[in-house]
């Protein structure tokens, strides 16, 4: 087995799998309760009071789909379980104190998501051991040729409109920029986000390949310096984190280490919340209990409003011109209702292709989307042959949780990077860089200090 695979995780005894959820669970509640809700609650963050009976339900249904998790036995266990640490388990929580809706109608809601997320956990019991492959692979000269003009194109397009600016202009940045930019330019930018430079940054560190993490962290802030996006800036640090995290998943499973991460990351952020407002703010605000609130914000308006019948996703409205919200898309529809600005509020796949499409109906409909895609996924990419095949759906996977899955799929760059997986021969990349030692340092238990530290 060659150093960068994935080692076969044992299968983690239930009573183990309970308790590192239970703790998450916990951790997320105490956040909600203690720091969500007194220090965000005018953006709709609300403490319902509950009786011991709905609490504990919530509880089950929140840590009863870890149940099925069977650890990263396929590209799918890995997309799911992020969704369920960073999406799923934060809506059930919100719902649980959504205050626009009796007790029997957010159990309706948990109780779909519920089987939803149990579907996706077992997605890969029902994918074929062998995978289809690809026998003739396109040389990486022609990615690299495609990345050097995407890359040109918006250098040249946003000449003299990059700047590097604080938190407080990432917004006047982003609306100055969107104005002058065309449909190639946006497309670019997202795949450039999530696609491009997340594989450079995956090969980099699987690889050991220094001059590609290079690239991949000077390409996001490329991007940061066009978007703003704080996403742009935030996907090395994740791209390392969980590759750190799987080279340790023989002493500790992953979904153990990543959730005990972001618990430990929340109290972190949660106690120094004074002194360091901005972690607290991106960190438990933006990134961990928005798609919970979110999805929330979508179930009350569209619990009242008409459904789009997926009229939202562009080509279906092309052909149907029944999109009910004028020249809105959903997120801004959502914007100027729970927050009274254009905020383009945008969500999960279970928000927007679900409740929005047509309530929990198209929560379901959209999970057995995702159930088939994730199957086509598991049938050609391996997670046996490498870190990369996991590590490359990064970006695309963080897209899900705060995007449609359309949009996810091209524009998210979901669909770019299975497309590289499948034909483009990444592997003889790595058999090149073997050859001289010094790119390839062999210790899978190496630090951060041991990677940047190794030559070229």
């Amino acid at each position: 087995m060659s150093d960068f695979t994935i080692s076969e995780q044992k299968r983690e005894k239930p009573l183990i799998k309970f308790l590192f959820s239970l703790i998450f669970v916990i951790s997320y509640h105490f956040i909600h309760t203690q720091y969500l809700v007194p220090m965000w609650n005018y953006l709709g963050y609300n403490l319902r009071p509950l009786n011991i009976y709905e609490i504990t339900l919530t509880y089950v249904m929140a840590i009863l789909p870890i149940f099925f998790y069977s650890g990263i036995r396929k590209v799918s266990s890995f997309l799911a379980i992020v969704i369920y640490l960073m999406a799923y388990v934060p809506i059930i929580m919100t719902l649980h104190n959504t205050i626009q809706f009796s007790y029997s109608q957010i159990f309706e809601y948990q109780f779909v998501l519920m089987l939803s997320m149990i579907t996706l956990f077992v997605v890969d019991k029902f994918s074929n051991n062998k995978e289809a492959s690809i026998k003739s692979k396109i040389p990486m000269a022609f990615f690299h040729a495609f990345a050097l003009v995407v890359s040109a194109y918006l250098l040249i397009y946003f000449a003299g409109n990059m700047r590097f600016v604080g938190l407080e202009e990432i917004y006047a940045l982003r609306v100055s920029n969107a104005a002058i930019a065309n449909p190639v330019a946006g497309y670019f930018i997202m795949w450039s986000t999530y696609f491009i430079f997340p594989i450079y940054l995956s090969m980099g560190f699987v690889f050991r390949n220094k001059l590609y993490v290079l690239i991949g962290i000077l390409g996001e802030i490329m991007i940061f310096m066009i978007d703003g996006s704080k996403a742009s800036l935030s996907i090395p640090i994740i791209i390392y984190a969980l590759y750190w995290v799987m080279k340790r998943d023989r002493k500790i499973s992953f979904f153990q280490l990543l959730s005990i991460s972001i618990v430990v990351f929340s109290l972190i952020s949660y106690f120094t919340k004074d002194s360091l407002f901005i972690l607290g703010s991106i960190f438990l605000m933006r990134t961990l209990s928005m798609p919970g609130s979110l999805f929330a914000e979508y179930a009350i308006f569209f619990s009242n409003n008409e459904y789009t019948y997926y009229s939202h996703i562009g080509i279906v409205n092309s052909i149907t011109q029944t999109y009910p919200y004028g020249n809105e898309s959903i997120g801004q529809v959502i914007g100027w209702a729970a927050y009274g600005d254009p905020t383009n509020a945008n969500a999960n796949f279970w928000a927007t292709d679900g409740i929005a499409s047509a309530g929990l109906l198209g929560v379901i409909i959209i999970t057995i989307v995702l159930f088939f895609f994730f199957l086509l996924l598991n049938k050609y990419i391996s997670v046996e042959k490498s870190k990369l095949n996991v590590l490359a759906f990064s970006g695309s996977a963080f897209t899900l949780l705060n995007a449609s899955f359309f949009t996810t799929l091209l524009s998210g760059g979901m669909l770019g990077v299975f497309l590289f997986l499948l034909f483009f021969d990444f592997e003889k990349e790595d058999k090149k860089n073997k050859k001289n030692k010094n790119n390839y340092i062999q210790n899978e238990n190496s630090d951060v200090a041991g990677f940047f530290g190794g030559g070229l």
